[in-house]
């Protein structure tokens, strides 16, 4: 039967029924786009993690626990999570602080705020680190105050939880903003006509419903910062047993050429980041369940602008002003300080200096390369990304839920655990890397390699951005082009405007 000239069952186009009639119904491009995200994934994500359990497990138990009987090691993986949990802490008060500023309130800048929000995912977290190092350094004028009033932070525990809480708060921020741009107003002007106060009504009716977002951005923070490398390594001078964080132990194993004990603390680490994904996952399955739910905490959408301009300019205006000034305050001395003392840094001496400095060899070369690298990333990123997330969002199959957590596996990698992994699966020394190198593919040490440890490290971020917008988009127009003869790929191609 061809349900686009079927008349006398129309509810099929509607509900899509014609499109779950089994695998006999599937278009060629579906198990196109399988094997290609299935190969993909089993060779950025599945061979190199189970080269790093494998290595890790293969020298023996003794040699796994080597790294928590070790004084350092014990130190640095205490230090990673503790670190970790106080950042996390931290973001998500903060976190839901500005989300609500960016939702509830109408002071100046808020569209400049909401933007900024994001600047930490654009910034390199090496250069994150400098630019935090620039401000609080004991030889600039904040760190020297700092230090009179015995403050330290640059090279110490508080360094790292601020690079922490640094790279890590715009996940904090879009975990929540979501549910309060869904949230049903009338709950709160029903309170409000209660009698309830501003503070009670956010306590009994808006926290509620924020919770979802609230714990899953507390476990996306952990899990990100656990595994953060970059910033840490430059500001928190890795003083072994004081400021040195798992991550750059790890590193520290790798150039000692201890590929087992780098496995084990990145079993440790992976262990760690991968529970509180696994966490997250399932409150966002539990609590999505209740949220399609009728009379489900997202069940409405609101009233619109009208009613949020209204409210946002009608009740308690001088408390919503200043919260929204904390909110700048906030994030000015996070982010916006820290760029400001970069940018003082990189200028002190003057054009000619900062035009030199960039026009040496070895800075065009390495620029050069940082370009190459990202336009392929980016490029393959934008085709594996899409197609996957075309997969998740629009198709029911079995093993989705197993290809959705291989995605996001790599969210839970800090950046030397990817690199890591990637030398122990193809490396010289590996099956496979010997195999290429028979064949005349230089994988390792090469431009290739960098893009693809790059990929395996923004991979999940494309997803994760691509695939609510996916869900989100209306399917009408699609079910109408396929009743009108179309095929699958052309209403794709033909509303690129929805991504």
């Amino acid at each position: 039967m061809d349900v686009r000239t079927d008349s006398a069952r129309p509810w099929l186009v509607v509900t899509g029924l014609h499109r779950r009639r089994g695998p006999s119904r599937r278009p060629a491009t579906w198990y196109a786009g399988v094997a290609v995200v299935g190969v993909c994934l089993l060779c950025l994500v599945v061979l190199p993690v189970a080269g790093i359990a494998v290595t890790a497990l293969s020298a023996g138990w003794r040699e796994l626990w080597a790294p928590l009987q070790s004084p350092i090691g014990r130190a640095a993986l205490g230090l990673s999570l503790a670190a970790a949990f106080t950042a996390a802490v931290v973001n998500t008060v903060a976190g839901t602080l500005l989300a609500l500023a960016l939702e509830r309130t109408s002071v100046p800048g808020r569209g400049l705020l909401n933007a900024l929000v994001d600047l930490p995912l654009a910034i390199p977290t090496t250069v994150a680190g400098l630019m935090l190092l620039e401000l609080y350094s004991p030889v600039q004028p904040v760190g020297r105050w700092l230090a009179a009033h015995h403050v330290a932070v640059a090279y110490a525990r508080a360094g790292v939880v601020l690079a922490m809480v640094f790279v890590t708060l715009p996940y904090a921020v879009r975990s929540v903003q979501p549910l309060l741009e869904s949230l049903d107003r009338r709950a709160e002007e029903a309170a409000w006509t209660l009698g309830a106060g501003p503070w009670r009504t956010f306590w009994r009716v808006v926290l509620p419903a924020l919770a979802p977002g609230v714990v899953s951005g507390f476990f996306l923070t952990f899990s990100r910062a656990v595994a953060e490398f970059g910033a840490v390594v430059v500001i928190s001078g890795n003083l072994p047993l004081r400021t040195e964080v798992a991550p750059v132990y790890l590193y520290g194993l790798l150039e000692n050429d201890d590929p087992a004990g780098a496995a084990a603390v990145s079993l440790y680490l992976l262990a760690a980041s991968l529970l509180a994904l696994a966490v997250t996952g399932w409150l966002q399955r539990r609590w999505g369940s209740r949220a399609a739910a009728p009379g489900g905490f997202a069940g409405v959408e609101s009233r619109g602008r009208v009613a949020h301009a209204a409210l946002a300019a009608g009740r308690w205006p001088a408390r919503r002003w200043a919260f929204g000034a904390l909110a700048w305050l906030w994030w000015g001395l996070v982010c916006l300080l820290p760029v400001a003392g970069l940018a003082k840094a990189g200028l002190a001496g003057g054009v000619a200096g900062f035009w030199a400095a960039c026009t040496r060899p070895d800075a065009v070369a390495a620029l050069r390369l940082s370009a190459w690298v990202t336009a392929w990333t980016t490029l393959l990123n934008l085709v594996l990304g899409l197609w996957t997330a075309v997969l998740l969002s629009r198709h029911r199959f079995r093993g989705r839920r197993l290809l959705a957590a291989l995605a996001d596996l790599p969210f839970a990698l800090s950046p030397v655990i990817a690199g890591a992994s990637l030398l122990v699966a193809y490396g010289p020394r590996s099956v496979l890397g010997g195999w290429l190198s028979q064949a005349g593919v230089r994988l390792m040490f090469a431009v290739p390699g960098m893009v693809l440890a790059t990929l395996m490290v923004t991979y999940p971020m494309v997803v994760r951005e691509l695939v609510p917008v996916l869900a989100a988009a209306s399917r009408a127009q699609e079910e109408a082009a396929w009743t009108l003869g179309g095929g699958r790929g052309r209403p794709n191609r033909r509303k690129p405007g929805k991504l």
